[in-house]
């Protein structure tokens, strides 16, 4: 599908593979990993919306759910179909490895302008999700 691929980092996740994707598979959830930058904030359990400044809407609707793997389209009025592939691999010692990964169709200008961006803001989510389960003892 993709012409254009940007992975966030990995972060290191103090819970099982299970417990992270069970708490990323509900949409409604990903309202806690989100900057305070973003507007506008609708979410069901299976899709939501929301604005960044400087990027626009973005909306997301649940595909498909695998062990390891949950993906979503794009959903609502956006400017270009994408997809996000959520990565979670259980590395042992009751702690997962998470990343996300951003696929779209795009020319090359508009892929400069978002290249980076996106990056920064999907790595942030995983940011997030490690803060959200640091202090979890399961």
């Amino acid at each position: 599908m993709a012409n254009f691929s940007v992975d966030s980092e990995k972060a290191l996740v103090a819970a099982e593979a299970a417990l992270v994707e069970n708490f990323l598979k509900d949409l409604n959830n990903f309202k806690e990993l989100m900057p305070p930058s973003v507007t506008n904030w609708e979410s069901t359990s299976d899709q939501c919306t929301f604005k960044i400044p400087g990027m626009g809407t973005i909306g997301l609707k649940l595909r498909d759910l695998s062990p390891g793997r949950i993906t979503m389209d794009s959903y609502g009025p956006v400017m270009f179909p994408y997809q996000l592939i959520i990565h979670v691999t259980s590395v042992g010692n009751g702690q997962s490895e998470c990343y996300m990964t951003f696929e779209a169709d795009v020319n090359p200008m508009l892929r400069m302008m978002i290249e980076k961006p996106i990056g920064n803001f999907f790595s942030y989510l995983t940011k997030s999700l490690q803060k959200k389960f640091e202090n979890y003892k399961g």
